[in-house]
């Protein structure tokens, strides 16, 4: 009998220990990627360009804010943006040239606009003639439109 409660012993601290040496190891994992995580978001963001159909640049949102998509009927939709490139940009899960998501919205009579995180439109933010728009790492900056 006590040989066998020793060899139960032996058994359920082994699994014991293996639990405690895998939640060890997945608790770094998860340490190392939340501190890749913050890391990421103290570096600066890349811009997305935003053009009219005549390529003409409208505003810039850095990568990962959020657009507003309004139909003629009232339909208003918010959509996530992402960076890809310089000419692209996903836009709610769908990568976009650019320029065809400025002709697409304008066929389909969609405007589109810049929003702050809270979901308000962002007040006449476009760029100036003289002022470029790089898509780099760069932090956004608009200047308000008048008039």
């Amino acid at each position: 009998m006590f040989l066998v409660g020793l060899a139960v012993g032996v058994i359920v601290g082994g699994v014991m220990g293996i639990v405690i040496v895998s939640l060890a190891v997945a608790g770094k994992k998860e340490d190392e990627q939340l501190a890749a995580w913050f890391e990421k978001e103290g570096e600066d963001k890349r811009c997305i360009c935003f053009l009219d159909e005549q390529e003409k640049q409208l505003f810039s949102i850095p990568d990962g804010d959020c657009i507003g998509l309004a139909a003629e009927n009232g339909d208003q939709q918010v959509c996530i943006c992402h960076y890809v490139d310089a000419a692209h940009v996903q836009i709610h899960g769908e990568v976009w040239e650019l320029l065809r998501f400025a002709k697409e919205m304008k066929q389909r009579g969609i405007t589109y606009y810049p929003l702050l995180k809270s979901g308000t439109k962002k007040e006449g933010i476009f760029y100036e003639e003289e002022e470029p728009c790089d898509p780099g790492p760069v932090k956004c900056q608009g200047t308000a439109l008048s008039g």
